[in-house]
């Protein structure tokens, strides 16, 4: 192949590339200041009770740096992304797919104040019922105010449970464990949840089970100081034990 011939192919490639951006409003478009865009996202559909959920993995920008704060993500047909997004959601719930588009072929676009980043490839998702909601999780707290969760383990295609507390995931591990303990850091009533998680559903969430935690937790180890062992100009004083 030519010097000619393979320079043409260059430039098909790049006018490409540039009608596809261009039609998704990111090409020529005047980036305002700040941070840099977003890269090109990975979607990952997930099947849940109320319809197909698309999210991302970890978001990057352009740069390969990881994204740190609020990203927006807006979904486009994939033939002509330009306009106003058929849905929006976020980076950190994901976002739903319309009933009308489910099965269509999409594209996800990742916005970070302001700036529009690159297009995804065409996704096309299909809605598969995911299992009911799990039974609700067995609650009890000790003599030390840890809290401490039991279920009975989920089979196929689940994989993971996620943990809620007041509704705010907070936690996941695998289905088998069937236990979870935590230390609240606060006294007060807390209300926990369960939700069986797959490569690719999840089911909606169980019945919540409410406990009381009576006591604040105390500090960490590593910010106790005893000071019994110090005399008032800083030297050690030597226990009677030693």
């Amino acid at each position: 192949m030519g010097p000619d011939r393979i320079a043409l192919g260059r430039t098909a490639r790049a006018a490409a590339l540039a009608a596809l951006l261009g039609g998704c409003g990111v090409a020529g478009r005047p980036l305002p200041p700040g941070p840099a865009p977003p890269g090109v996202p990975i979607p990952h559909a997930i099947s849940t009770p109320d319809g197909v959920r698309v999210t991302v993995s970890a978001p990057f920008d352009v740069r390969g740096r990881l994204i740190e704060g609020d990203v927006e993500l807006w979904l486009f047909p994939a033939a002509d992304c330009e306009g106003t997004p058929i849905a929006r959601g976020d980076a950190a719930t994901g976002v739903l797919i319309p009933p009308s588009h489910v099965g269509a072929p999409l594209r996800l676009v990742q916005v970070r104040a302001g700036r529009v980043g690159e297009p995804s490839g065409p996704l096309t998702a299909t809605w598969t019922a995911p299992p009911p909601a799990l039974e609700t999780p067995l609650a009890y707290v000790d003599e030390s105010d840890e809290v401490h969760l039991s279920w009975l383990p989920p089979g196929a295609p689940l994989q993971r449970v996620e943990i809620q507390r007041d509704g705010v995931p907070i936690d996941e591990v695998r289905a088998e464990h069937a236990m979870w303990s935590e230390r609240p850091r606060r006294a007060g009533r807390y209300r926990y949840r369960i939700v069986g998680v797959g490569f690719d559903l999840r089911t909606g969430p169980s019945a919540a089970v409410e406990v009381e935690v009576t006591t604040d937790a105390p500090p960490p180890p590593c910010c106790r100081v005893d000071w019994s062992d110090m005399s008032i100009d800083g030297e050690l004083k030597r226990s009677p034990a030693q």
